[in-house]
C-alpha cells in the first residue's frame, strides 16, 4: 500500500485532503475508463455514458469510505480496455501500459479485490478471443462462450451455495440441541 503512487499525495497535503483527492481521482478513473471501454467495444455515446455512470455507482460508491476496496476496483475498466486493445491487434504499445496498470490493484493494497480484477480480466480475454473466432464459425464458438459463462457463474456461486447449506444445517443442529424436553 505504501508503494501505491497516489500515496505520494500524503507528502504534499494533509491526510484528509489526500484521501479526498484519491477518492475523487479513482472515481474519475473508473468513469472515464468505463466510457472508453464501452466505446472501444462498439457502444454508442449514450450506451458508453450509461456504462460510465453505472460502473462507478455500483462498484465504487458503496466502498468509497474504504479505499482499500475502491482503489483496486477502479483500475478494472482501464485494464480491460488495454486487454481488448492488445487482443484486437493494437500492437505492443499497449503491453507496458497494461503491465503498469495491472500492478496498480495489487499495489493499492487489497489482494482479494486484485484477484477479482484478475478473474474479470481473464474472463474478458476469453470473451474477446471467442468473439474473434466466432466471426469465422459462429455456432460452435457461441457454445464455447456459453460454457465459459456457465463455468464463471458456477465458480462465483458455488462457494456461496455451499456456505448457505452449511449455515442452515448448523442452525437446524443448534435448534435440536437447544430444545428442552418439555417443548416436545
Amino acid at each position: 500500500m505504501m508503494l501505491y503512487p497516489p500515496r505520494l499525495l500524503l507528502l504534499v497535503t494533509s491526510p484528509l485532503r489526500a484521501m479526498e483527492l484519491c477518492a475523487f481521482g479513482h472515481l474519475l478513473l473508473a468513469l472515464f475508463g468505463t466510457y472508453l471501454l464501452c466505446r472501444r467495444l462498439g457502444g454508442s455515446r449514450a450506451f458508453a455514458t450509461i456504462g460510465a455512470i453505472v460502473f462507478p455507482c455500483a462498484v465504487l460508491l458503496p466502498w468509497l469510505l474504504i479505499p482499500s476496496l475502491s482503489e483496486p476496483a477502479a483500475w478494472l475498466p482501464l485494464i480491460a480496455l488495454m486487454v481488448v486493445e492488445i487482443l484486437s491487434g493494437g500492437g505492443w504499445v499497449w503491453v507496458p501500459a497494461l503491465g503498469a496498470a495491472a500492478a496498480m490493484p495489487v499495489l493499492a493494497g487489497n489482494a482479494q479485490i486484485a484477484l477479482y480484477v484478475a478473474y474479470a480480466i481473464a474472463i474478458l480475454g476469453f470473451a474477446v478471443l471467442i468473439e474473434q473466432r466466432a466471426r469465422r464459425r459462429p455456432v460452435a464458438w457461441r457454445r464455447v462462450g456459453w460454457l465459459v459463462a456457465a463455468g464463471a457463474l458456477a465458480v462465483c456461486t458455488s462457494p456461496r451455495l455451499s456456505s448457505c447449506r452449511r449455515r442452515s444445517g448448523a442452525r437446524r443442529a443448534s435448534a435440536r440441541r437447544t430444545r428442552s424436553p418439555t417443548s416436545r
